[in-house]
């Protein structure tokens, strides 16, 4: 599982290396946020997966909705023409 790879710096699988190599990267730049002596290193990855979840979702609603206001644009202009 990626919340046991990712502390132990795992940053490659052979189905999905682009996505472990970015949770890699994004665990090693946010886990010193949530470091503290009440939670383990596997906490920390748990939370550095679900905030860089948080952004995928993000970015993948900013997509969604400037895509559907091109194609809203690009209907009103064929309907004009």
């Amino acid at each position: 599982p990626i919340l046991l790879d990712v502390p132990r710096g795992v940053q490659f699988h052979p189905r999905q290396p682009l996505a472990v190599w970015i949770q890699q990267e994004f665990y090693q730049a946010v886990g010193p946020l949530f470091r503290s002596p009440e939670l383990t290193e596997r906490s920390v990855a748990h939370l550095s997966v679900a905030l860089l979840s948080v952004l995928y979702g993000i970015i993948f609603v900013l997509l969604v909705t400037a895509l559907a206001r091109r194609a809203a644009a690009h209907d009103s202009a064929s309907e004009i023409a």
